[in-house]
């Protein structure tokens, strides 16, 4: 499994490290105390904005504007739906400072992804959560297309285009912006129940639902694509599949070959995976897995420096029920490795085969820019490179070198960083390519004193002196490091390599000290790490 080695001293249970959020709640600057802000005279939401203000739901910012386009998140949303009707819940001064917010969530079965992940709760939230959050308020259990079939049922939502009343119109994937946050509060005000109710534990009767199409079908859920083949420690499970420009791996068989309890609950579309004491209900119905009662994204992303979930579902084929690679790696844990050989894409779940395959297995459904045929000779050994670290990365894999030195400007430096170490979109590194959703070193923003926040969910693969893609992240931390404190970088990154091998750094962790000008925090956290460093002359506090 690839995680990292604990520290050996845990001074946080949690990362508690929450960005100051302005325009909503107890962050909230109150610009204009009517609500006329000098940003909305023209916006389609004028009337709502204005309303939500003068009832204290939402304020602006200092500076007279209301930014209605500024995406929401999943915290400053559950804020607006719980303020609204219940004022006397306040936020919390300790801690996170949606505590109590999520604190009711919770007693109310309300679908909330930042409940025990307090890194969830700054994300931006999608429309899709949205709906689900706002119908069980309502006092209904409906997940993913049912949560949005409530909405428009009941007038509390009507979409991009009321034209045309599909689910795709209500564009499920789309960010929540602040404008629109207000409206479907102001919907819920005047066309809901009155007040929150508690969400049932069981799912709701999804037949009461008018039967309102998908839209667009055949554009978004593309034919699924044989890629190449799959391996369970050493043995061939069968086909690796590509759907939506993600790749799929059958769920019963890569379970059982892990050696873990595999169970239809309705086949082929509903099944329980056991792990111990761990129990993961998958469907091919909905875009989340329930691990142990909770929801957990089948697939994550990073927008703007922020892990966020993205929608897609599991789904049937020739009976098997197949799961994205990311969550066979990032929810049932088991070590993946995707590599290409030929024209044949291979998919390796647990040990390696003892005999590579040569890339002869060509995909039995290949695309038409890259029809199946034999390689015209086999690949050469890759150049044997000497790596002056203890962790052995892929052969022929050669570290990037950081060429220039951080400014305190976060944009600026995500440039660089896209540009010299290949970071993706400036602000995630993946070990194992480019998609997203196995990013392995987050950067953050942070508050104004921060030049960043570096989230790091892996260290190294367990067996360092093994050959696998994980064991590229410290060579990576080192030059990004090294962006950030060219003369001390070396002494950061052997405290974070002592602590993640077991030795006691614990005069480092949740203690500010000072290298190359900037203060450095480092948080420990229960499933990852994190680094915060200032600007110059600026504390990280």
């Amino acid at each position: 499994m690839l995680k990292k080695k604990k520290f050996s001293i845990l001074v946080l249970a949690m990362l508690v490290f929450a960005v100051p959020i302005s325009g909503f709640g107890h962050h909230a600057l109150n610009a204009e105390a009517k609500g006329f802000f000098s940003d909305v005279d023209n916006h389609w939401a004028k009337d709502t904005i204005h309303w939500a203000s003068e009832r204290g739901i939402v304020s602006g910012y200092e500076d007279g504007t209301f930014k209605p386009n500024k995406q929401v998140t999943e915290a400053e949303f559950l804020t607006m739906l719980i303020r609204t009707y219940h004022p006397e819940i306040e936020a919390s001064k300790e801690g996170h400072w949606a505590d109590a917010y999520y604190g009711f969530a919770r007693e109310m079965n309300y679908p909330v992804a930042g409940g025990n992940d307090l890194s969830l709760r700054n994300q931006p939230i999608i429309r899709l959560h949205v709906a689900e959050l706002i119908s069980a308020s309502q006092g209904v259990n409906y997940h993913d297309n049912d949560a949005i079939r409530y909405l428009l049922a009941n007038d509390l939502a009507k979409g991009n285009d009321p034209n045309n009343v599909t689910i795709a119109s209500f564009n499920p994937n789309g960010y929540l912006t602040r404008a629109e946050a207000v409206q479907f509060i102001r919907n819920l005000v005047e066309r809901g129940k009155g007040e929150l109710l508690a969400r049932p534990e069981e799912p709701s009767d999804p037949s009461v639902l008018p039967d309102i199409p998908f839209g667009n079908e055949e554009d978004l859920s593309p034919v699924p694509l044989t890629l190449g083949v799959a391996y369970v420690n050493g043995e061939s499970i069968g086909d690796v599949v590509e759907k939506d420009a993600i790749l799929f791996l059958p769920l019963k068989e890569v379970v059982e070959e892990m050696g873990d309890k595999f169970a239809w609950q309705s086949e082929p579309i509903f099944a329980l995976v056991t792990q111990g004491d761990t129990k993961i209900y998958v469907s091919s119905a909905m875009s989340v897995a329930k691990v142990n009662n909770k929801d957990v994204p089948f697939v994550t992303e990073v927008k703007n420096g922020v892990k966020v979930p993205v929608q897609v579902k599991p789904f049937v084929d020739n009976k098997r029920l197949y799961v994205p690679v990311d969550f066979v790696r990032d929810v049932l844990g088991y070590p993946v490795v995707v590599q290409k050989i030929g024209n044949t894409t291979y998919v390796f779940v647990g040990k390696l085969p003892e005999k590579m395959p040569t890339g002869e297995e060509v995909a039995t459904n290949p695309t038409p820019q890259q029809p199946a045929q034999q390689p015209e000779q086999q690949p050469q050994p890759a150049e044997k490179i000497e790596y002056d670290l203890p962790y052995k990365p892929p052969a022929g894999w050669v570290p990037p070198k950081i060429k220039s030195v951080a400014t305190d400007d976060y944009w600026k430096n995500s440039e660089i960083l896209e540009k010299e170490l290949g970071f993706i979109e400036g602000a995630a590194y993946n070990p194992y390519g480019k998609q997203l959703g196995n990013s392995r070193i987050l950067i953050l923003e942070g508050t104004q004193n921060h030049v960043a926040q570096i989230q790091f969910s892996s260290w190294r693969y367990g067996i360092a002196d093994e050959e696998h893609p994980a064991n590229t992240i410290p060579y990576i931390a080192r030059e990004l490091f090294k962006f950030y404190l060219p003369n001390d970088y070396n002494k950061l990154f052997t405290i974070i390599d002592d602590g993640v091998n077991g030795k006691d750094v614990s005069k480092y962790v949740g203690k500010p000290f000072k290298l190359d000008g900037r203060e450095i925090l480092i948080i420990d956290g229960e499933h990852s790490f994190t680094v915060v460093i200032s600007k110059k002359g600026k504390s990280v506090e």
